[in-house]
């Protein structure tokens, strides 16, 4: 092979491992809420014209008992659901669509309307280490989205939420330097050892707090049942007045892909982390990290 040959192939072979290096698999999740008539909101995820999954409300408002979804208020828990999506080898995405598919109105006015509110749109993505990996997530607020069809009858923008009616359309395009150049970074996080946590501390002698196991999450969910809340909350007199910190350990098991387990781990563990935060623990006092295991669980210990 003469030097000319061998420097092609050479470069070539860089080219193509570059390109695998950056076949990265993703999380996509949808936070959304919406109104009901006649059946709850449903949609669609497409990732360039291909489809990715759908989805079904169980929390909208049903607008023809005359309830309403409150738009100052569309982030509070009882609002909003989560909606995951694996999405393999995101870099080669150029775009991601979300599909209102089943508008519908009462008409002659009466009362009852189906509508879908877009609140957020995440990207989480996983590079796989030799010892560990590292999650990325970039949060995209509604005004980074753009209706498809632009109209005022199809979608609405707003900066707290996206509207779609008559089956509207929402798209968010791949910016010109790859999906990690556009949107908020919430966190660059590694695992075990998550997002700028503390390094674990001796324990404090004022700490003296037993551990405790939150148990029983919803399949694929984050949310945190009334029951865990209750758990977390009794707390409060334990932690007053101490100098705890706290280690937070979810244990996931099974999905369609280890990015996806990583995601809802987070997910979960935010969760848990939020309520601590309610209790005088703050996120400089917290330590997350995610074990492989079964039973949706989470496991809070104190230091």
């Amino acid at each position: 092979m003469n030097s000319c040959l061998r420097v092609t192939f050479l470069l070539l072979f860089a080219v193509l491992l570059g390109q695998a290096a950056l076949a990265r698999d993703a999380v996509v999740v949808v936070t959304m809420a919406g109104e009901a008539y006649d059946g709850a909101p449903q949609f669609r995820l497409y990732a360039d014209d291909q489809l990715i999954g759908s989805g079904e409300l169980t929390r909208a408002f049903d607008t023809a008992k005359g309830e309403k979804l409150n738009l100052k208020k569309l982030r509070k828990r009882r609002n909003s659901e989560r909606f995951s999506f694996d999405i393999p080898n995101i870099d080669a995405v150029s775009r991601l669509d979300v599909e209102f598919i089943n508008d519908t109105l009462a008409g002659d006015g009466k009362p009852g309307n189906r509508n879908l509110y877009v609140l957020a749109l995440s990207l989480r993505t996983v590079i796989e280490g030799p010892a560990d990996s590292i999650v990325t997530i970039h949060e995209f607020r509604p005004t980074a989205l753009e209706p498809v069809m632009p109209t005022s009858k199809g979608a609405r923008i707003r900066p707290r939420y996206a509207a779609l009616f008559r089956n509207g359309r929402l798209r968010l395009d791949r910016p010109a330097g790859g999906w990690q150049t556009l949107g908020e970074k919430a966190a660059g996080s590694k695992m075990p050892e998550i997002a700028n946590a503390p390094k674990a501390e001796k324990s404090s002698a004022a700490c003296n707090v037993p551990p405790l196991e939150l148990a029983g999450f919803e399949k694929n969910a984050s949310e945190l049942s009334e029951a865990m809340r209750e758990q977390l909350a009794r707390l409060k007199g334990s932690l007053a007045g101490t100098s705890c910190r706290a280690r937070v350990t979810a244990f996931t098991g099974g999905g369609p892909s280890q990015a996806f387990r990583h995601s809802l781990s987070q997910a979960r563990m935010q969760a848990v982390a939020k309520e601590l935060a309610g209790l005088g623990i703050g996120a400089e006092k917290i330590t997350m990290e995610s074990q492989k295991g079964y039973g949706r669980r989470i496991v809070v210990t104190f230091h």
